[in-house]
């Protein structure tokens, strides 16, 4: 038992100052990279030295965490390569103790390291990346605007609709706001215009609130219309067909034109046709007189009005959107139109699915517990996803899927997350089962099979992420197949090494 214990001391004494050396070496050339990036801005905009060399501390753990799988690549590599190059790997073998079991400290150093890195990633390595992106914003004014224009937003799993005309990050206020409420089919049931909402002390206060919701304890809009449309079908004409009206005398002309020249003996009588022609003129008059009059009383009646909707342009529309059109269109309608009226053609213009009458109340200022959607969901998204935490990026990814909107991205960045973590094992396993194949340059030819099968890893999983945030692939997919493919290929390198 002492001999490959032995054995096993002497291989990560070999391992360990090389990976250390290799580790430190790749972080600062990270941090060069990182620095020359921005050097020439930094010197035009005078930054202090100290700033910068903050810059580059907050940048460390990031760097830290790439570069820990290229450095286990080449420590492996060195450490098996250099046992074999002094003969020490054939006496291992010439012991009959076989690769795996010799490089298995290896193995399960970089199983451990793999679960310390995702959890390294997101707790350490994210906060400190997020803050050194502020700060170098900061430092070259560069601060993004999370304020957006026309955003909508979908809540409660698209029960809620909003829509906003400008959101405010600095002041957290809503401009120009319209919010849409649906049943679980789709139908519309409740829409609140306000001219303002401001988030404070956890909810939003709206203001210069005009909502319109539909009453479903009053009759169905089929039974009212039955009762009501004998009174009720004189104004309801005049009110919906002025234009029909209008356009009567017209058709009626070419009839009167037909008798003239079959009759010409009744020419004599024309004299006697502007008589009969005067009541005719007086008609519009008395009609107009009746109409002024409905208006004025219209006027002086303190009910609120019911909205009208465009009909054709209500049926055009989705299900989910399907008659939100009644409440902005109250226009459409001679609002001298008596209520009871305007309910009726709103109702018939709406189709069957409404059921109930829609209801108008004003406030000044008004707020609902029901609407509870944090600000940020209204802010400019137009950022970076490897600021997010894993957390985050589900968060976020569910919400896009609720709402709509493409999610397949987020996801896949989620899930390359979590598949990352296992990179340190999956280039130990490669490194280690390639060592001890070459006679000749051992070394180096250690190095650059392991350095080529890595950049395949690398360059693999890119195109499938590529793959999996543009859908051609599912999210799972793109994250996890690299990972599957080069475990799968460093077992059979493992099965056909010399041992």
């Amino acid at each position: 038992m002492r001999g490959p214990g032995l054995l096993h001391r002497h291989l990560l004494a070999t391992f360990l100052p090389a990976f250390l050396l290799a580790a430190c070496f790749f972080v600062f050339i990270l941090e060069l990279v990182d620095l020359f990036a921005n050097l020439w801005k930094y010197m035009s905009l005078e930054v202090p030295l100290q700033q910068v060399l903050k810059v580059m501390m907050l940048y460390a753990p990031t760097c830290i965490n790439w570069a820990l799988p290229i450095a286990l690549l080449f420590a492996v590599s060195f450490a098996l390569g250099s046992l074999y190059a002094t003969n020490e790997l054939v006496a291992v073998f010439g012991m009959g103790i076989p690769l795996v079991r010799f490089t298995l400290p290896l193995v399960i150093m970089a199983a451990l390291l793999s679960a310390g890195s995702f959890f390294f990633s997101d707790s350490v390595a994210l906060p400190s990346y997020r803050e050194k992106t502020r700060l170098v914003a900061s430092l070259l004014s560069q601060n993004p605007s999370l304020s957006n224009s026309e955003v909508t937003v979908l809540s409660r799993k698209g029960r809620i609709v909003w829509h906003a005309s400008f959101y405010d990050d600095a002041g957290k206020t809503l401009t120009d706001l319209s919010i849409f409420e649906r049943d679980p089919s789709g139908a519309p049931i409740a829409r609140t215009d306000c001219a303002t909402g401001r988030w404070a002390e956890g909810h939003w206060t709206f203001s210069r609130v005009r909502r319109f919701a539909l009453d479903s304890t009053a009759p169905k809009p089929a039974s009212l219309a039955a009762a009501a449309a004998p009174a009720l079908a004189p104004e309801l004409k005049a009110a919906t067909e002025p234009a029909a009206k209008a356009a009567a005398p017209k058709a009626a002309a070419p009839k009167a034109a037909a008798p003239k020249a079959a009759a010409p003996k009744a020419a004599a009588p024309k004299a006697a046709a502007p008589k009969a022609a005067a009541p005719k003129a007086a008609a519009p008059k008395a009609a107009a007189s009746k109409t002024e009059a409905k208006k004025a009383a219209a006027a002086s009646d303190p009910k609120p009005q019911s909205a009208a909707i465009d009909g054709k342009a209500a049926r055009e529309t989705d299900s989910g959107i399907k008659a939100l059109g009644i409440m902005n269109s109250l226009n459409a309608v001679n609002q001298a139109v008596p209520l009871a009226v305007m309910d009726i053609a709103a109702m018939a213009l709406a189709g069957p699915e409404a059921e109930g009458i829609w209801k108008e109340t004003d406030y000044g200022s008004w707020t609902n517990p029901d609407f509870d959607e944090a600000p940020e969901s209204f802010r400019n998204q137009n950022f970076d996803l490897g600021e997010l935490s894993t957390a985050e990026l589900g968060e976020r990814a569910r919400f896009q899927k609720e709402a709509g909107l493409s999610w397949k991205a987020t996801e896949a960045e989620r899930l390359r997350r979590m598949a990352f973590a296992f990179t340190p094992l999956i280039v130990v396993l490669l490194s280690s089962s390639i060592g001890g194949r070459y006679r000749k340059n051992v070394l180096l030819m250690s190095l650059l099979v392991s350095l080529v099968v890595a950049t395949g890893y690398y360059v693999f999983q890119m195109v499938t992420m590529l793959l999996a945030k543009t859908g051609v692939l599912e999210p799972a997919i793109g994250a996890w197949a690299p990972v599957a493919v080069f475990a799968l290929l460093s077992l059979a390198l493992y099965r056909m090494a010399r041992t």
